[in-house]
């Protein structure tokens, strides 16, 4: 008798839900008499809650500025720190130059938490500090030290949109300090001496303001020409006295980015995750059976499927195709006031590498991610769901079979990471409307006898 293989014109569909309880494989009636299925029965699911390094604020694009409370994950609190450097050279002419104002201009790119209303930002002196000590990158956990009494103010208005120019009068001294020093010969590139008498400024919320963050456009470039049309700048205004009387202005600008940074801090006291640190995970059965994912706090979900490599023992009567992880957020904390992020991604993890880069520490799928948009109707009262093909993922940990732990961490992705806050909440294991399935097809392969 001739033995021959051939496939089922059935896909049989092995579901993995996040539930404790084992799914196996159920047989299809259509499968042939000589084949005994093997059952898998020690398939879970099991979710976190973790905090990694927050958003990317080293050489930020945009600067964070404003507070807010959200719901089951506290508090954040977002303050700007722009270092400004001139570019060349300022050449005064003592006899002849007389200061007139000095204009720090932000400009506008969107309201992350906003209630439509009037909020007011206020601007900080950093203090002296010695140049040596900017000689390293700044991140979200870092803070300088600056004057807290405001030397200058502006107002976040609904009417504005994106590239909106924010002139901020500076008031006090400064202004006459710099122009000061500019007659001394010591404002120009490179001068440590300068540099250990003025860094830059910080920018915060406003006293009382605790309901709105807003972002900041720190470059903005001509895609035509490559050149950057937007920067912040900080403009010292003089003019030259003659016959006539002759406007000019020097400007400073954001030159050394590495100084420039989004300060981050959060509160989680009082919530089901207060105990949420770096190094931290909570399971969800300690976090009210639900799992987070928050941009701006850097808080992920981790999802672990730590059996699944036990698929190689269905690999004589199987054929793996592909496989489909979706998430399914809890219905009633999202709404059009309250959106979902438009869309999430998965990264392959062991450990979050020192790099900062989410690794699966060189087990085959390094540095694996997928992205899925968000998928629902919500006029027809649909649950919002993200679907991602962890095909080349799940191939990856077969391959692997097992000599490391197969997680993925459910993150913002990076493109919306520095401009959002959206929270996500996913129904965790023992969740009644537990939230995330693998789907898993594989094609029964049959075996006939001739």
């Amino acid at each position: 008798m001739k033995l021959f293989l051939k496939a089922c014109a059935l896909l049989a569909v092995l579901c993995i839900y996040a539930c404790e309880q084992p799914i196996g494989i159920a047989p299809d009636g259509a499968l042939d008499d000589v084949f005994d299925a093997t059952v898998i029965d020690t398939f879970s699911i099991k979710a976190y809650t973790e905090i990694e390094d927050s958003i990317i604020t080293s050489s930020p694009n945009r600067l964070l500025v404003g507070a807010a409370d959200f719901d089951k994950t506290g508090s954040v609190n977002t303050e700007a720190y722009l270092n400004l450097r001139p570019t060349y050279f300022l050449e005064l002419d003592g006899a002849n130059t007389k200061y007139d104002s000095l204009y720090l201009y932000l400009y506008f790119d969107k309201a992350l938490i906003n209630d439509d209303k009037e909020r007011d930002y206020t601007v900080h002196l950093i203090k002296p500090i010695n140049s040596e000590e900017l000689d390293y990158e700044y991140y979200n956990f870092d803070s300088m030290p600056y004057w807290e009494n405001p030397i200058g103010s502006f107002s976040y208005l609904p009417t504005m949109e994106a590239g909106d120019s924010i002139p901020v009068k500076i008031t006090g001294s400064l202004g006459e300090e710099l122009f000061s020093m500019a007659l001394q010969g010591m404002i120009y590139e490179g001068n440590d001496e300068f540099f250990n008498r003025f860094t830059g400024f910080a920018i915060k919320s406003a006293d009382g303001n605790a309901d709105q963050i807003i972002s900041l456009l720190n470059t903005s470039y001509n895609e035509e020409s490559g050149v950057a049309s937007t920067v912040n700048k900080l403009r010292l205004f003089y003019h030259e006295e003659h016959d006539y009387v002759t406007s000019e202005y020097f400007d400073f600008y954001n030159s050394t980015d590495y100084t420039t940074f989004n300060a981050i801090t959060t509160d989680f006291d009082g919530t089901a995750i207060e105990t949420l640190a770096s190094g931290v995970r909570l399971s969800s059965e300690e976090t009210e059976n639900l799992s987070y994912v928050q941009a701006g706090f850097g808080i992920y979900s981790r999802i672990d499927f730590p059996y699944i490599h036990q698929l190689n023992e269905l690999s004589k009567n199987y054929v793996f195709n592909s496989a489909i992880l979706e998430v399914t957020p809890l219905r009633g904390t999202y709404s059009s006031s309250n959106p979902l992020p438009d869309s999430l991604a998965v990264f392959v993890t062991n450990e979050l590498e020192s790099t900062g880069v989410f690794d699966y520490n060189g087990s085959g799928a390094e540095q694996y991610f997928s992205y899925s948009g968000l998928n629902y109707n919500e006029e027809l009262g649909e649950d919002a769901v993200y679907s991602f093909d962890v095909t080349g993922l799940l191939h990856a940990q077969l391959e692997d079979n097992g000599a490391h732990e197969f997680s993925v961490l459910l993150t913002p992705p990076t493109s919306t990471v520095l401009t959002r806050f959206n929270q996500v909440q996913v129904p965790g294991p023992n969740h009644p409307n537990s939230g995330v399935i693998l789907k898993i097809y594989m094609t029964k392969v049959l075996t006939d006898y001739e």
